[in-house]
């Protein structure tokens, strides 16, 4: 009787010993996970912060992108406008010679690209007159 209870003793301090063991891995962990849960929560807060930030640099940078590309378009139509008035120009020229040969000429020299201001200056001073 007394080795039965003897043994019965020692497997209840084993199963003692091992659950102190779960009990003292998971209070470990638990300071863990509360440690880190802590360092998440103050990360998440930072990050909002940053977030919103970002949110308004995109929407700035959204902005300014939209003026850009209305100031190019602006300015391509500025510069559409000012080879056809060189063209006009060109044409008005040439059909003011005789026989027609200006325009022959304008039609040959007919430009790839608008002339900037001191090539149309060049070009206009370089023919001859009417």
């Amino acid at each position: 009787l007394g080795g039965a209870g003897g043994g019965r003793g020692a497997e209840l301090q084993e199963q003692y010993d091992a659950l102190f063991e779960e009990a003292s891995y998971l209070k470990r962990r638990c300071a863990q996970l509360e440690r880190e849960n802590a360092r998440l929560e103050h990360g998440r807060r930072h990050t909002s912060k940053d977030k919103r930030q970002l949110l308004e640099k995109v929407a700035e940078l959204e902005a300014a992108l939209v003026a850009e590309r209305r100031k190019r378009a602006d300015m391509e139509e500025a510069l559409a406008t000012a080879y056809n008035a060189t063209l006009r120009e060109l044409v008005e020229a040439g059909a003011g010679r005789p026989n027609g040969a200006g325009a022959s000429r304008a039609a040959a020299a007919k430009p790839t690209r608008p002339l900037k201001g001191t090539q149309r200056l060049r070009a206009l001073a370089s023919s001859p007159p009417p």
